[in-house]
């Protein structure tokens, strides 16, 4: 659902108003087809569908680069995500980080509408490294000013991770399957007054108890009853000290 399109004055209408050209593309197209969601179509690689009375199909769809709306072979809009560089014949507004086949120096954590129009000319930033944003630009007859910044570099979602951990016990040095009732997962916990995610685990025994249990059990059927005992902080059989 978008809003009306408002329009202010009609200077609006202007050619190189990039976002009102989209918008009334898109409104066209909508009002050309009758648009509705379609519910019954293949939405398998689709973030949505629509189908026009007419039988026409608009689809939004993602892509290694970010995310676009067709009909056909029609691009109604596109924009670019999750990069820092595009190589694409398209173009964002204003952008001043370009060569003739790619835009670079772009935040990851941003979108940027692409539109089909001409590289300007003029000054601009022909190369950045992979880690460089360009943050804003301020070009005259004079002089120009460029705002670079770097990419945070991503930490893993541990959390998102979790289900595809390896888990088990480590006991006598050695890697084994969980054990002795152990388990782990993720809890929702409380910290700091805010809902928080957090990986846990439990067991209901040791392996230190349970092996304490076991010898001792033995031992206490054994008709030399002084001859072992068990420390269960060492998990380790020694001569049972002498008792009074």
């Amino acid at each position: 659902m978008a809003p009306t399109i408002a329009l202010g004055w009609t200077g609006e209408l202007a050619p190189d108003k990039r976002g009102m050209a989209r918008a009334l593309k898109q409104a066209g197209v909508w009002q050309e087809h009758d648009l509705k969601p379609d519910w019954t179509g293949d939405w398998k690689d689709a973030v949505f569908r629509y189908r026009g009375s007419d039988g026409a199909r608009v689809v939004v769809e993602n892509t290694k680069t970010g995310i676009r709306c067709v009909s056909g072979s029609d691009t109604i809009y596109q924009r670019v995500k999750g990069v820092s560089r595009v190589s694409t014949p398209l173009y964002v507004d204003g952008w001043r980080a370009y060569d003739e086949n790619t835009l670079f120096g772009l935040d990851p954590k941003l979108e940027y509408w692409l539109d089909d129009a001409p590289r300007p000319d003029g000054i601009h930033l022909s190369r950045l490294s992979d880690n460089a944003i360009l943050t804003g630009s301020h070009v005259t007859d004079s002089f120009a000013l460029f705002d670079l910044t770097s990419v945070e570099p991503a930490l893993p979602d541990l959390i998102a991770l979790f289900p595809q951990a390896r888990t088990g016990t480590i006991f006598e040095g050695r890697d084994k399957p969980l054990d002795w009732a152990a388990a782990a997962g993720i809890l929702d916990v409380q910290s700091g007054g805010q809902a928080r995610k957090r990986c846990t685990s439990t067991r209901r025994g040791s392996p230190h108890r349970e092996l304490a249990r076991r010898l001792w059990s033995i031992d206490s059927r054994s008709p030399r009853k002084s001859r072992y005992w068990c420390s269960t902080s060492a998990c380790r059989t020694r001569p049972r000290p002498p008792t009074a």
